[in-house]
C-alpha cells in the first residue's frame, strides 16, 4: 500500500513484468481476515497463480501505530466516538509490531489455511522502499 512502492518500483525490484503477477495490497501486508486468504485462493484456483510471495517493507507506517493518535485523528474527521469504542484499534487498523515478524506470521497463516494447497510455495520477503533491495525471510521451496 505504501506510495513509495508504486509506479512499477516493487515490480522492477522483483523482476516482475506486466501480466506476470496478481498483486494484492493492504495496510501492513496483513493476513488478518478471510478477504486476504480468499484473494490468494482466487489467484491460485481461478487465475492460475503457482506460488505466493508475501512482501513486507521496511519503515512500514503500520509498525508501532499510536492508537491514541489514530483515535484522535478519526474523531477530528467526524468518526463517532461510540463507533471507535467498538473497535480494537490496533487490530482493526492492522498495526504491526515488526515488519519482519509480520511477514513470517502472514506466511504461517497462509500455509495453515485450509484453502491454500500444500503444494503452493509461499515465500516471505521484505523490501527496502528506498533502495529496492529485497531480502528473503522465508524460502517457500524449503
Amino acid at each position: 500500500m505504501d506510495a513509495r512502492l508504486t509506479g512499477g518500483f516493487l515490480e522492477q525490484a522483483m523482476g516482475i513484468e506486466r501480466g506476470d503477477a496478481k498483486i494484492i495490497k493492504n495496510a501492513g501486508n496483513n493476513v488478518l481476515n478471510r478477504d486476504v486468504i480468499r484473494s490468494v485462493a482466487a489467484a491460485i484456483f481461478s487465475l492460475g497463480a503457482e506460488e505466493v510471495m508475501l512482501v513486507g517493507h521496511l519503515d512500514c507506517g503500520m509498525a508501532n501505530t499510536d492508537t491514541k493518535k489514530l483515535k484522535n485523528a478519526m474523531e477530528e474527521r467526524g468518526i463517532a466516538t461510540e463507533e471507535i469504542a467498538k473497535l480494537n484499534l490496533k487490530e482493526w487498523i492492522g498495526a504491526i509490531d515488526s515488519e519482519e515478524s509480520n511477514v513470517v506470521e502472514g506466511v504461517k497463516k497462509l500455509k495453515n489455511s485450509p484453502y491454500i494447497p500444500d503444494d503452493v510455495p509461499i515465500h516471505g520477503l521484505i523490501i527496502n522502499p528506498i533502495t529496492g533491495s529485497i531480502d528473503v525471510l522465508l524460502n517457500g521451496y524449503k
